[in-house]
């Protein structure tokens, strides 16, 4: 039997793909040497590439003699950020909502490899600048729904990189109690936070999950313990679900947005 033959990579747009993520990073034009130069590339096969990017709109010379970004990729890219802003505005609102609704301070957060990212806070929240920061998550519920869902042989990894910092006396430092509450949060659905991250502080959180049921993000309301007792962990549960399966919705009318984390994009 004859193997199928791999599809070989067209170098000649890789390069242009190249040229054109360096022109989209810089904050103005750049000239043909520099370009070259920071591409890799001979000045010949730059001057080509460009001159190609240049009859598409892709790129365009500048009276100065350099290069900056074409009006037909500027327009791709400005329809791109309208679209992550009006999402963001989306989820934004939902969040305020819950909080309202809740009285906690209400965030979103996804693993950015392994440590949390908080990806999004309510509107006034006294955290909403540590947005894009990231924490590990071991300590925090929506941290450790997020482990919940991570494969067995990364959850090990993450494990195996123990010891654990004890930031109140009820924070998870043992890796054999940390792998048994990730279990009970498998099976019951939902993370808790019973003031492991900060004294006087409890939190509850549920998985975002796409399409296919992925966990790809984790929505959490935090507040003082008084506020937010474990008798009313359950109710506070079903709120959760039920703006999550809203948020769910939201994001996947742009399919871009599964992946949370895009949500930062272009911060």
């Amino acid at each position: 039997m004859r193997r199928a033959m791999a599809t070989p990579i067209n170098q000649s747009i890789v390069k242009a793909f190249d040229i054109i993520a360096i022109v989209c990073a810089s904050a103005q034009s750049r000239s043909l040497r520099e370009l070259a130069a920071e591409a890799e590339l001979s000045l010949a096969s730059t001057h080509r590439i460009l001159g190609t990017l240049k009859s598409l709109g892709a790129v365009r010379l500048t009276r100065g003699g350099s290069y900056e970004l074409g009006s037909r990729i500027a327009a791709l890219r400005n329809r791109d950020l309208e679209c992550l802003q009006e999402m963001r505005a989306r989820v934004q609102d939902a969040l305020d909502d819950l909080s309202q609704e809740s009285g906690g301070r209400v965030s979103l957060s996804a693993l950015n490899e392994i440590n949390l990212m908080l990806i999004a806070g309510e509107s006034g929240s006294r955290d909403v600048c540590d947005v894009g920061n990231s924490y590990e998550p071991y300590f925090s519920a929506p941290g450790k729904m997020l482990l919940s869902g991570l494969p067995s042989q990364r959850l090990s990894d993450y494990i195996a990189a123990a010891p654990f910092v004890e930031l109140t006396p009820n924070t998870l430092v043992d890796p054999a109690r940390l792998v048994g509450e990730i279990r009970q949060i498998r099976l019951c659905g939902y993370a808790t936070d019973n003031e492991e991250c900060r004294e006087g502080i409890r939190g509850v959180a549920v998985a975002l999950r796409n399409p296919s049921r992925t966990m790809v993000g984790a929505l959490a309301v935090e507040d003082l313990a008084g506020r937010l007792p474990q008798r009313s962990t359950l109710e506070m549960v079903g709120r959760l679900n039920e703006a999550a399966r809203d948020l769910e919705q939201v994001l996947a009318a742009s399919p871009k947005f599964l992946d949370v984390s895009a949500l930062l994009a272009e911060v």
